[in-house]
Order: structure tokens, then C-alpha cells, then sequence
């Protein structure tokens, strides 16, 4: 998934937060693909190579910072079974890019215990301007919520084809690395809603949301 490379990217060489927003092209790119792949190719899938600086920013912008966290996280909510290969891995990309995003991407990881559980995409939505794609087993389910234009804070989302009952949801704040506490949400009909936290400036530490949460529902 080169995105300069016959991938969709905006038609204009400035940054823009219209429908031609490069962050959006960006995971929903990396998403459709592994989606398709769900759909036709019945095997487990790695996205081999990706990145380097056939992106719309160059390394060492924040843009570039942005598209490989979402590519990560895209990739793994919608159900890739490896983290994308991001080419090429040395001074020129990993001081930038890939330690610190990596820590944070494996802690969530180790949370769920993929070996002895058959997940399978599920459906869900989210506010409007808010992508979404989450994956589901039996009892658990998590997934990844985004805007490539504002906070994700206050928003809503949904996830629908689940056991009704109680389930134990945590909020992950991915940038930093965090699950922010423990809370229970009722699954009926179905469907089982939950709202991303805001987060407030605390004695001048700064406390944030961000353009993305990560999450893990388990049922009780």
C-alpha cells in the first residue's frame, strides 16, 4: 500500500480538511483494503509494504507522524493479523515514526488474548464525520474510532450482532498509551453504544482525546 503509487490521495498538493482530506485517504485506505480481502481472500492477511515517503507528507512532518499511527490502527481494527510493514525501518523513519507508536500499539494488543479466539469483522457506526471498524468474537470486541478533522471527543458509536447483555468497556487512548478506566454498558437489541470521554486540562497538564480512541468490550 504505497499511497502515491495508484492508491486514492488528494488531487491538490496543500493540506486541506475537505472530503480530500490526506489522513482520511490514508486509513480508509489501508481499512477498504483489508476489508476487501476479508470478502474474497479467505486467508490471513500481512500488508507487506508500506509507507516510506510514498505518502501525501513527508518524514518528519506531523502529518507523517498521523498516517503511520492510523495505519496501525486501521489495519488492526479492521482485521489485518500483522501490523503493516512500514518500509524502510532505520534513522531515516524509526527515530520519527515507529518506537514510541509501537509501545503503545503493543500494549493495547497484549489486553486480548487473540491465540484462543476466532474473531470475525463486526458491524459498527459512528458520529457524523467519524470512521469506525471494530472486529468480534464470542466475548469480546474492539475497535478503532477516528476523525481526520476534530476530536473524537463526546462522540458516539455503536457496534451491532452482539450478545445482549453487560459488557466491561475500556476507552485507549492510543497516542499516550492508556486505557482510561473500566466502565459497564448494557448491549440490547443487539447493539451495544457507548460515548468517547472529553478530557479536560488538569493544573496545567494537558489532558486530551485526540482525533482517536481505541476500545475493548468484553461481556461480563
Amino acid at each position: 500500500v504505497y499511497e502515491a503509487q495508484a492508491w486514492p490521495m488528494p488531487k491538490e498538493g496543500r493540506i486541506s480538511v475537505d472530503e480530500e482530506s490526506p489522513l482520511r485517504y490514508s486509513y480508509r485506505n489501508y481499512a477498504d483494503e483489508v476489508r476487501k480481502m476479508w470478502d474474497s481472500f479467505d486467508k490471513p492477511l500481512m500488508i507487506g509494504e508500506c509507507g516510506y515517503d510514498h505518502t501525501y507528507y513527508e518524514p518528519g512532518m506531523p502529518g507523517y507522524l498521523a498516517i503511520y499511527h492510523n495505519a496501525l490502527w486501521a489495519s488492526l481494527a479492521a482485521g489485518l493479523c500483522a501490523t503493516p510493514f512500514w518500509w524502510s525501518y532505520g534513522d531515516f523513519i524509526n527515530d520519527n515514526v515507529v518506537t514510541r507508536q509501537m509501545l503503545h500499539f503493543r500494549k493495547f494488543t497484549d489486553s486480548i488474548d487473540f491465540a484462543s479466539q476466532a474473531f470475525s469483522p463486526a458491524e459498527v457506526s459512528a458520529d457524523t464525520d467519524c470512521d469506525a471498524w471494530a472486529m468480534k468474537s464470542d466475548q469480546v470486541v474492539f475497535g478503532w474510532v477516528v476523525n481526520a478533522r476534530e476530536s473524537v471527543a463526546n462522540a458516539t458509536f455503536a457496534v451491532s450482532g452482539l450478545a445482549d447483555g453487560e459488557y466491561e468497556v475500556d476507552i485507549y487512548h492510543t497516542w499516550s498509551g492508556r486505557f482510561l478506566g473500566k466502565h459497564t454498558v448494557s448491549c440490547q437489541g443487539g447493539v451495544l453504544q457507548d460515548m468517547v470521554p472529553e478530557l479536560r486540562t488538569e493544573r496545567g497538564h494537558a489532558r486530551h482525546i485526540g482525533n482517536d480512541i481505541a476500545f475493548v468490550a468484553r461481556k461480563r
